[in-house]
């Protein structure tokens, strides 16, 4: 009996413990509104392993941060599955910038452009909830003095959030 309740102890300890150094499955986008290029200005920040596993998925090979074609293949990655249009429906130009690693995060940097200052925008987040159905997406906009934080997942990847200059 006390031999039983040891191992059951240790099993849930060690699951725990495990469980404890899993990295949480969340991205960090900053996005900020530039009425100067009619722009909003992207950095992502993605867990390296979640990362290449999305990756790896999309392009159907394994795919590691140090190899060649990283920033190609995450480019298109992006391209796919992040997005804003206008309220009044026109599609903004992704504009890829670049790709930085650092030691536990990799940031991805891009724009979306507008054609026309839109009054709001819709924007589309579904960065690697195709491999985790719990993925969070965080989400850091600014527009002006506007600032706000918000969590988007699977099942809400959508957001609808102002560009006008808020002035105090």
């Amino acid at each position: 009996m006390i031999t039983r309740l040891l191992s059951l102890i240790v099993v849930l300890l060690a699951s725990g413990a495990a469980w404890a150094v899993h990295p949480y499955h969340e991205t960090l986008a900053e996005i900020e509104y530039n009425p100067e290029t009619l722009s909003l200005e992207i950095a992502v920040r993605f867990d390296p392993i979640s990362l290449e596993h999305a990756l790896s998925v999309s392009a159907r090979k394994r795919v590691t941060c140090e190899q060649e074609d990283f920033e190609s293949l995450l480019e298109h990655y992006v391209r796919g599955r992040f997005a804003a249009k206008a309220a009044g429906g026109d599609q903004a130009e992704l504009v890829w910038i670049g790709v930085e690693h650092e030691d536990r995060d990799t940031w991805a940097y891009f724009e979306l452009v507008f054609a026309a200052p839109p009054d709001s925008v819709v924007l589309s987040n579904l960065l690697l909830v195709e491999i985790n159905p719990y993925q969070i997406n965080t989400v850091l906009y600014r527009a002006g003095v506007l600032k706000m934080s918000v969590l988007m997942s699977a099942d809400e990847p959508v957001l609808r959030v102002p560009c006008a200059r808020l002035e105090l």
